[in-house]
């Protein structure tokens, strides 16, 4: 005969949360005090996700990833008859995170030859190289928005775009125009992460990079093809995922093109 649980102290539940400190809509959860069979939490609107925790320690760490900027309520909930339900509001803002871009083993988009510098983005979007007192630097730096190290990440993504045609290994006669094709991409990424209101109003130049790109990246494919010994073949470096900065900006409203023809790898 098995014996009956024992009863639970008293004490309510202890809900936290904050948001992740590169990602604001990746909030990290704390509930402690957990007693009881099982414990739920709900985010928002009980139909829109709920995580259920059978046997929780006495303390219980979550992580869940808001789906849009808003003000979300998050409940936890205990089986435990002496524990109520306790509530913790949050407010998601509009996240800059970019993900990395990965790359087929063996190639480092750091010392791809045809990688663009920071200067390189910077000579497409000059009037953004501004510091705290509105000084135009000509190039970005720790004191611009974005700063220089983010800038690196999104020139990333831009050679994810251009290899994601025509591969990483490139004839050395087009590494100048495959560097413009990936600085042409990272500022279209600081236009859409930085500046999303003025893209949505067309009070960017984004839309004029992003047409230079498409304009460009068939010819120079077909360069490359008639370069390279047997032209262009397929392969794991040339599938299509969508950029993070900018498949995001699509999703809620700002503007970019379709989804199917944004891609890193």
């Amino acid at each position: 005969m098995s014996e009956p649980e024992p009863k639970a102290p008293p004490g309510p539940l202890v809900l936290s949360g904050v948001a992740d400190a590169v990602d604001s809509q990746l909030w990290h959860f704390t509930v402690t005090n957990v007693q009881g069979n099982y414990l739920t939490c709900y985010w928002g609107d009980v139909s829109e996700s709920s995580v259920p925790i059978p046997t929780p320690p006495m303390d219980v760490q979550l992580d869940h990833r808001f789906a849009a900027a808003g003000t979300y309520t998050v409940t936890a909930h205990s089986a435990a008859g002496n524990q109520n339900d306790v509530t913790l509001t949050v407010t998601v803002t509009t996240s800059t995170y970019v993900p990395p871009v990965e790359t087929p083993p063996g190639f480092d988009p750091l010392t791809v030859p045809w990688r663009p510098s920071v200067d390189d983005v910077a000579a497409l979007l000059r009037a953004r190289t501004k510091d705290a007192s509105g000084n135009e630097l000509g190039t970005f730096t720790s004191e611009t928005r974005p700063t220089d190290a983010e800038v690196e990440q999104l020139i990333t993504n831009g050679m994810g775009k251009v290899a994601s045609r025509v591969g990483w290994e490139l004839p050395e006669q087009t590494w100048e125009e495959a560097r413009h094709l990936a600085s042409l991409v990272a500022a279209c990424e600081v236009e859409v992460s930085y500046r999303p209101e003025e893209v949505r109003t067309e009070r960017s130049a984004y839309q004029q990079l992003w047409a230079m790109f498409t304009y460009d990246i068939d010819p120079f494919a077909e360069m490359v093809g008639s370069l390279q010994p047997g032209g262009l073949a397929p392969g794991p470096e040339t599938l299509k995922t969508p950029s993070g900065t900018v498949n995001w900006a699509y999703t809620y409203g700002f503007g970019v093109p379709p989804v199917d023809e944004i891609a890193n790898v």
